[in-house]
């Protein structure tokens, strides 16, 4: 309904207030609709989200508006275009979901009225505050589409050659919208809002579009979107070198006379419960080879038990005895034969868990 520049009362005021309120529950059912498709994205998106916080915004905006419909048909000028702006104040409850109060200026219509009495000018005005309820949808980590859907409290104004005329009342009001956070608490966002029949008998009416480009403001949201981070897989399993340590002895003994080198030995027997030892006896070739063969195999014994006395079991101990074979060297000197005199002890390498 266009803005009324007389005071004279509309025809059929039922039918017309009937067809105003289906066509504004119609176009805001279509704003709802698509709102209600984008629910479950936003859901979603929320869902994993663990590292948000609630927190209040602010934001101003401020653009194009225009009143659709604002003008009769006998209007010799007629300019349905004027600058509108708005502040709100919000809190975002969750990553996706907030609630936004708003104070809204439409500007202003005006039109010309020469060959209607009372002839003249004529301008009407639109503000007032709107409740509405916010969703956001990501889209990357910076960009987000946005709308609200809620109630306009307008007050309005008619002015011109008769006396100025004042009505106030409620409309169903939408917005839908683009953001771009360019910082940690920063926004920028371009959106376009409607009323849908904002106005009454009393004033006249139109619906109202509002353009515009605007920032917030948003306390205390020292947050990342929903960006879950990659799993680290579970260690692999870790491959041990084979281990090689060897104990000499003195001439005809089987005594053990320094067991520093098995230390590694027994750390790694104790760890790994599957880990297998073999111990390997030698003898220089001084004397028979029977006999040698059987001291080999008495100090490979004695390290065995030795292994045992720390809490080795038995079953993972493998004694091989060799006599005089195998030597390291040559037996022709004392220090040769003293080299070939020995027990070799070796874990084979093994893969095991992290």
């Amino acid at each position: 309904m266009p803005w009324q520049h007389g005071a004279t009362p509309p025809t059929s005021p039922i039918d017309k207030e009937t067809i105003a309120m289906s066509v504004s529950f119609l176009n805001i059912g279509r704003l709802g609709t698509l709102l209600c498709l984008c629910l479950p994205f936003t859901v979603s998106a929320e869902a994993g989200d663990d590292t948000y916080a609630d927190h209040l915004y602010l934001g101003a905006k401020a653009g194009w508006s225009h009143y659709h419909n604002g003008c009769e048909s006998g209007a010799s000028d007629c300019d349905k275009d004027d600058l509108g702006w708005g502040a709100q104040l919000g809190y975002q409850f969750s990553p996706n979901w907030a609630a936004e109060l708003e104070y809204l200026d439409f500007g202003q219509a005006e039109a010309t009225y020469p060959f209607t009495y009372p002839h003249g000018t004529y301008t009407g005005s639109q503000r007032g505050w709107a409740l509405s309820a916010r969703a956001s949808l990501p889209v990357t980590e910076q960009v987000e589409l946005f709308g609200k859907l809620g109630a306009l409290y307008w007050q309005g104004k008619v002015e011109g050659p008769t006396p100025t005329r004042k009505d106030e009342g409620w409309a169903p009001v939408a917005e839908v919208g683009l953001g771009y956070r360019f910082s940690q608490r920063w926004q920028l966002n371009l959106a376009t809002q409607y009323g849908d029949g904002v106005g009454s008998d009393e004033l006249g009416g139109s619906n109202l579009w509002l353009t515009t480009i605007g920032v917030q403001y948003r306390f205390g949201a020292d947050r990342t979107r929903a960006v879950q981070p990659t799993p680290t897989p579970p260690p692999g399993p870790v491959v041990l070198p084979a281990l090689h340590r060897e104990l000499h002895f003195g001439f005809d003994s089987s005594e053990l006379t320094d067991l520093s080198p098995l230390s590694d030995i027994i750390e790694r027997l104790l760890r790994y419960p599957d880990a297998q030892v073999f111990i390997q006896g030698f003898a220089d070739s001084t004397g028979r080879s029977q006999y040698n063969l059987s001291l080999s195999h008495r100090r490979a014994q004695a390290v065995a038990d030795y292994l045992q006395s720390q809490g080795v079991e038995p079953d993972r101990i493998r004694i091989e005895d060799f006599g005089e074979r195998l030597p390291v060297i040559d037996n022709a000197t004392a220090e040769h034969r003293a080299q070939n005199r020995r027990v070799h002890l070796y874990i084979p390498g093994m893969e095991v868990d992290q």
